[in-house]
């Protein structure tokens, strides 16, 4: 936070030289070198401090919430980590409603909602980027995966397993092609026992992942285990 004070200040008395400037050129008339200096400083600096290398109060802020985040990483205590977490938080919400906050916000909050089990918080948040992009498939996939990761903490597990079914359906409906949707139905399917239509789902989604992705590492092993659960079934048939 040391080098972001110190550009702020600098920014400070960088804006007094140019009041002073402008206050000489308009009411002590001096020459139009000086109102010229004086204009191309404000635009310059104004560009300096909004540009990527620059720096704002709100890009301080972000970068703060952005190292305060990368910290978790080396935290394995759960209580540190929520405690770091719960400090993001409250330095997105403030006193503003989810509605007002930028989008790339309420996604880092449901990430922390989904991580601190607040769950009233991740719906909220989940249908806030749903109603900002009700056909971007995407979110009604992660909102289903959140809810499906966490069904254990529900008492009304089977409302919830037909929210996860009916958010999964809307997003094939939207892109047939999302592979985590496509993950998910393979995991419920697994889960009930429906090998060979959980090889289906996850032969899927490998394909639109990519043999190589770290996502198709876990599918692998899934349909290698479905693989073994249906030999096993046969075994049993045969004796």
């Amino acid at each position: 936070m040391k080098n972001e004070i110190i550009y702020v200040l600098l920014f400070c008395v960088l804006f007094c030289v140019v009041f002073y400037l402008i206050f000489q050129r308009v009411f002590l008339k001096k020459n139009k070198l000086i109102l010229f200096f004086s204009l191309s400083s404000v635009v310059f600096s104004s560009l300096y401090l909004y540009l990527p290398l620059g720096y704002s109060l709100g890009v301080i802020e972000d970068r703060k919430i952005m190292l305060l985040y990368k910290k978790i990483e080396g935290l394995k205590d759960t209580n540190d980590i929520n405690k770091i977490l719960y400090e993001i938080e409250s330095m997105l919400v403030k006193s503003d409603s989810l509605e007002n906050i930028k989008t790339e916000k309420i996604v880092l909050l449901a990430e922390i909602y989904d991580k601190t089990n607040n769950f009233n918080g991740l719906a909220e948040a989940y249908n806030i980027l749903i109603d900002r992009f009700p056909n971007d498939s995407k979110y009604y996939a992660l909102y289903a995966q959140s809810i499906y990761l966490n069904i254990t903490e529900f008492s009304n597990k089977d409302s919830k397993m037909k929210e996860i079914m009916a958010l999964l359906d809307k997003a094939l409906t939207i892109n047939p092609n999302q592979p985590l949707a496509l993950s998910i139905f393979g995991m419920i399917a697994y889960s009930n026992k429906q090998y060979s239509e959980a090889i289906s789902f996850w032969d899927k989604a490998i394909k639109i992942y990519g043999k190589s992705s770290p996502e198709s590492e876990s599918l692998i092993k899934g349909i290698i285990s479905s693989q073994q659960q249906i030999n096993i079934q046969k075994d049993n048939l045969n004796k």
